[in-house]
Protein backbone atom coordinates (compact mmCIF):
# COMPACT_ATOMS: atom_id res chain seq x y z
CA UNK A 1 0.00 0.00 0.00
CA UNK A 2 0.98 3.61 -0.40
CA UNK A 3 2.70 5.10 2.63
CA UNK A 4 2.38 8.82 3.17
CA UNK A 5 5.63 10.77 3.27
CA UNK A 6 4.19 12.89 6.06
CA UNK A 7 5.10 11.78 9.54
CA UNK A 8 2.74 12.01 12.51
CA UNK A 9 5.70 13.15 14.60
CA UNK A 10 6.00 16.40 12.62
CA UNK A 11 2.44 17.55 13.25
CA UNK A 12 2.06 20.75 15.21
CA UNK A 13 -1.05 21.30 17.27
CA UNK A 14 -1.95 24.87 18.16
CA UNK A 15 -4.73 25.83 20.52
CA UNK A 16 -6.05 29.37 20.44
CA UNK A 17 -8.42 30.76 23.03
CA UNK A 18 -10.28 33.68 21.49
CA UNK A 19 -12.66 36.03 23.21
CA UNK A 20 -14.87 38.34 21.17
CA UNK A 21 -16.97 41.26 22.27
CA UNK A 22 -19.55 42.51 19.80
CA UNK A 23 -20.67 46.09 20.23
CA UNK A 24 -23.46 45.99 17.65
CA UNK A 25 -25.43 42.80 17.11
CA UNK A 26 -28.69 42.80 15.13
CA UNK A 27 -31.69 41.03 16.69
CA UNK A 28 -31.17 37.27 16.39
CA UNK A 29 -33.79 34.62 15.64
CA UNK A 30 -31.87 32.00 17.64
CA UNK A 31 -29.93 32.39 20.90
CA UNK A 32 -26.68 31.18 19.30
CA UNK A 33 -24.02 32.73 17.11
CA UNK A 34 -21.51 31.10 14.74
CA UNK A 35 -18.21 32.81 13.93
CA UNK A 36 -16.43 32.19 10.63
CA UNK A 37 -12.80 33.09 9.99
CA UNK A 38 -12.20 34.55 6.53
CA UNK A 39 -8.62 35.51 5.60
CA UNK A 40 -8.46 38.68 3.52
CA UNK A 41 -6.09 37.20 0.92
CA UNK A 42 -8.24 34.08 0.36
CA UNK A 43 -11.71 35.60 0.63
CA UNK A 44 -13.37 32.29 1.55
CA UNK A 45 -14.31 30.81 4.91
CA UNK A 46 -11.43 28.66 6.14
CA UNK A 47 -12.73 27.80 9.58
CA UNK A 48 -16.05 27.92 11.41
CA UNK A 49 -16.29 27.93 15.18
CA UNK A 50 -18.97 26.02 17.03
CA UNK A 51 -22.18 27.78 17.90
CA UNK A 52 -21.84 29.87 21.03
CA UNK A 53 -24.56 31.17 23.31
CA UNK A 54 -25.24 34.88 23.14
CA UNK A 55 -25.44 36.60 26.50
Amino acid sequence: MFKSWRSDKKKIKAVFMLQFQATQVPPLKKPALTISLVPEDVGKTTFKLEKAAVR
